[in-house]
């Protein structure tokens, strides 16, 4: 971008009145014109109860979670001289390395070096954001280009680092190894999480499946096919606010617009060094069937736009019902994972949810290959109501000519208070940020049941791999 273009942008402070108006008429144009992207950066996200106003991490730099940038904004009317603590409170915590504080009209910039006695200090202050000679200075180190530059010489330091000392390591415990556990390679699959019955915690075990399998290193996308959109709603991701009112796209789109691709679709969200990326839903799906009817060869629609998607995994939640659109998500899928509580209707479901899939198996010519059953809500302490419950799920089982497997308990997620106070932060139960703002109490839940997410994600990677090697 031309440095006048810059200057251009800044002028828009003449129509801003509030700091909502400099954050979205100045400071995301500018952040945009420096390369970043909406995945870069992170917007009144909590730090230490403290919450700047933005905190730029290059989604695509070495070191995860690196703050590169943090940027606070007033009101044109407030005066950024002695509104500067706060700014190198937020540096401090965050450990990024440059400040920018603007009002629209002026801007401070501060450099953080932890290392130094005076850790920040004020590098440049531009009183008229018209300046082309200031702004390209500021635009030289805190473009996108220069802060990957420097994240990435930062981590090959690192590295060497922790080569060295590891060596360190291996001579006082011989036995020690260095390397990690490898997570195998495998080829993508696309999961539908499904039961015909509701409140079985279908959208709770999608999360945090993903965000399991996102924490083993894989790459991740949820899409939320169910028009109640508590996928979506869960992860921060608003349909209305941070989708419809600002112009964004949704599912709905994807599958309704012949030119919608699903790069178009895709939102970003962070927590700490766990990133996901979601499709969302929106409620005008529930009305949208006739419309979708339209589309020839419909149930393939959403197969086709996932073609050549590029993530490891991709999870679909579709709503409880045999709706057109259920149908449309076990098309595009390779695999069924089906969740169930262990009480009589959600269990007396599971035959209708098998015999469907193996139908649209049968249509596409393709198998749908079932990973199995899962059992969410799980109450060890009730003994007898669970073995009644396992006895009737065998029992199922057993009418079904295909063989199905319930999988193993340690992937079967309990019922814990934990799980729901992440569902209302809306966040993972893996979210770094949630653990340590949780109680003592809390934290023994989560240990629990992010073991088993973690189980259930190892188990699917496995079979995964399984099937790639029988084919």
């Amino acid at each position: 971008m031309d440095m006048k273009h810059y200057a251009e942008i800044f002028t828009q402070v003449k129509v801003c009145q509030t700091e909502a108006d400099v954050e979205q008429k100045i400071i995301i144009p500018f952040l945009q014109g420096l390369g970043y992207a909406e995945a870069d950066w992170l917007a009144q996200s909590s730090v230490d109860k403290l919450r700047p106003d933005f905190i730029i991490k290059p989604s695509e730099a070495t070191i995860k979670d690196f703050s590169y940038l943090i940027i606070e904004v007033k009101a044109p009317t407030i005066n950024i001289n002695n509104k500067s603590n706060q700014l190198k409170t937020y540096l401090t915590k965050t450990k990024a390395i440059f400040g920018l504080i603007s009002n629209g009209k002026h801007l401070r910039l501060f450099y953080h070096n932890p290392f130094q006695p005076v850790s920040v200090k004020l590098v440049e202050e531009i009183a008229d954001t018209t300046n082309l000679t200031k702004l390209k200075k500021l635009v030289t180190l805190l473009n996108k280009r220069v802060a990957l530059s420097f994240i990435h010489h930062l981590y090959q330091r690192q590295q060497q680092a922790y080569t060295q000392f590891s060596k360190v390591v291996t001579k006082v415990y011989p036995s020690f190894s260095n390397h990690p556990p490898v997570i195998p390679q495998t080829k993508p699959m696309i999961i539908t999480v499904f039961n015909n019955k509701g409140g079985v915690g279908k959208t709770t075990l999608t999360i945090n499946l993903g965000a399991a399998l996102a924490k083993l290193g894989k790459r991740v996308l949820l899409i939320d096919i169910d028009a109640q959109a508590n996928l979506s709603i869960g992860l921060r991701v608003d349909p209305l606010k941070d989708v419809e009112d600002v112009g964004k796209k949704d599912i709905t789109h994807l599958l309704l617009e012949r030119d919608t691709t699903l790069q178009d679709v895709i939102h970003r969200r962070r927590w700490g060094d766990l990133t996901l990326d979601i499709v969302p839903s929106h409620i005008r799906l529930a009305d949208m069937e006739p419309d979708l009817m339209r589309i020839i060869d419909v149930d393939r629609v959403l197969s086709r736009k996932l073609n050549n998607h590029g993530y490891d995994f991709v999870l679909i939640d579709p709503p409880p019902s045999f709706s057109k659109v259920n149908a449309i998500a076990l098309v595009a899928s390779t695999a069924i994972l089906i969740p169930t509580e262990l009480s009589s209707y959600p269990i007396r479901a599971l035959e209708y949810v098998l015999n469907r899939t193996f139908i649209i198996s049968q249509s596409i010519e393709r198998p749908i290959h079932v990973l199995g059953i899962t059992v969410s809500r799980y109450d060890k302490r009730n003994k007898d109501e669970n073995l009644v419950m396992k006895e009737s799920l065998y029992k199922i089982l057993n009418r079904i000519n295909q063989r199905v497997d319930i999988l193993p308990e340690n992937t079967w997620t309990p019922q814990l208070l934990a799980v729901s106070r992440s569902t209302e932060k809306k966040c993972p139960v893996q979210s770094v940020e949630f653990y340590e703002q949780s109680s003592s109490s809390d934290k023994d839940s989560l240990d629990r049941i992010t073991t088993c997410y973690e189980n259930l994600a190892k188990n699917i990677i496995e079979q995964n791999l399984k099937l790639q090697e029988s084919n």
